[in-house]
């Protein structure tokens, strides 16, 4: 009986200690205080590591631009002087733990990459057993740009009248306005190269023409030299000079198919080779897409003869163009939306593999085998795409590899582009 009477007796004594609310207020109250105090401590950290950032990544900025611009790339151990002195007269290591700066000054892929790092102090948060934080920044630029010679090879087609064109446009004179801002105007060469089935040489470049007589309706377009090998019957021949060019006339009958631009509008005429970028820009914005199909191997081509020292002296009779030398830079970017109906009009004259509009195999192996030759002639290749054909797109890839860009909307396309200038304009890529 008596364990029974002491086991009520204990159960209410739990039931009492639970039912009594003396002392909560102040238990919550010391709870609340403490979880104040840190918020305010985190909130003071917070913003001494912010400004501190700040700091060092401002001391980053000015070192990757001093070293890019006082040393010429090729002196590791003077970059990391250059870079150790710049923090040094900022006093930046004075903002945390003395003797915690440290710096990695790497030259890699025509750039110097900076990184600091910093440990600081926290002030109230060491209360609570975090007394260090870590502060990591980085930033890169290029070198200074050496002579750059690029061939623009823009699609002209009516596919590309679907919002692709202006974007492309957009996007292209943005990039040039930053080249014009930035870059020795005598050392950066610029050759837009529209193209439909045909590309436009001008009118002015009559004396390139194979023959010139019976041809008073000709608007500038040429035809594509082709010559017959293993696996390329319609491949491209490399070696035509410019006396060797056939006129595209309304029409041009090879064997018993009407070619050239009887069916189709010619292309846009080419513009350049130029420093004059103000010239460039104006007929960029001139430029409207055509009812025609493309003809993306020998566009690709006529980008490659406006930049090889191959055709040196043949372009208005610049002796010195293209350049020969080596120091340049030679790039041909080709802009498109991948659409073409080439090898329906002519190439196997049937609808290929892919679909209406969409290209075939066939004109992608000649596409390539243009691609290869220019790369191991030291050309760049770089392809924006507006991704209209995915079909085009492994194809691109292929040719252009880690330079290939699917792009979409203007300001996609214009980050993109910027890597034609080895780099972007911030100097700055924090981390």
């Amino acid at each position: 009986m008596r364990s029974i009477r002491t086991h009520k007796f204990q159960i209410k004594l739990y039931k009492k200690f639970l039912g009594d609310i003396s002392g909560n207020v102040a238990i919550t109250t010391a709870l609340l205080f403490f979880l104040l105090l840190a918020s305010i401590g985190v909130a003071i950290d917070y913003t001494n590591l912010s400004r501190i950032k700040t700091k060092l990544q401002a001391s980053a900025d000015a070192a990757v631009l001093a070293a890019v611009t006082i040393d010429g790339g090729n002196d590791q151990d003077n970059v990391n002087k250059i870079v150790a002195d710049y923090f040094a007269v900022r006093e930046t290591s004075s903002y945390g733990v003395q003797d915690s700066l440290r710096l990695k000054s790497e030259i890699k892929n025509a750039h110097v990459e900076v990184t600091a790092s910093l440990d600081v102090p926290l002030f109230i948060m060491g209360i609570f057993g975090k007394d260090i934080a870590k502060v990591k920044v980085a930033a890169y630029s290029p070198f200074a740009q050496g002579p750059v010679e690029m061939a623009l090879v823009i699609d002209n087609t009516s596919s590309m009248n679907y919002g692709s064109f202006d974007t492309v446009s957009d996007a292209i004179g943005d990039v040039l306005d930053v080249i014009e801002a930035k870059t020795d105007k005598s050392a950066f060469h610029v050759t837009l190269v529209p193209f439909t089935d045909r590309v436009n040489i001008t009118l002015k470049r009559r004396d390139w023409l194979k023959y010139r007589n019976g041809i008073d309706d000709w608007e500038g377009c040429v035809e594509p030299n082709e010559i017959s090998i293993p696996n390329f019957p319609y491949a491209l021949d490399f070696d035509v000079g410019k006396g060797d060019l056939i006129p595209s006339v309304a029409p041009y009958w090879s064997g018993s198919i009407a070619r050239g631009p009887a069916r189709s509008e010619c292309a846009n005429p080419i513009i350049g080779p130029t420093t004059d970028i103000e010239l460039a820009k104006t007929k960029l914005d001139q430029l409207k897409p055509l009812k025609a199909t493309g003809r993306f191997d020998d566009a690709l081509v006529w980008g490659w003869r406006a930049v090889t020292k191959r055709w040196q002296g043949r372009w208005d009779n610049n002796p010195n163009y293209p350049s020969s030398s080596g120091n340049a830079r030679k790039i041909v970017a080709l802009f498109t939306d991948g659409k073409t109906n080439i090898n329906k009009y002519e190439m196997e004259s049937a609808v290929g593999e892919y679909g209406n509009n969409n290209g075939s195999i066939s004109l992608f192996n000649h596409f390539k085998r243009a691609c290869d030759f220019i790369k191991k002639d030291g050309v760049d290749i770089y392809i924006f795409d507006t991704a209209e054909n995915p079909h085009a797109r492994p194809h691109f890839k292929d040719c252009a590899g880690a330079n290939y860009y699917r792009t979409k909307g203007t300001a996609e396309l214009v980050t993109a582009i910027q890597n034609l200038r080895g780099g972007n304009d911030e100097a700055r890529l924090s981390k």
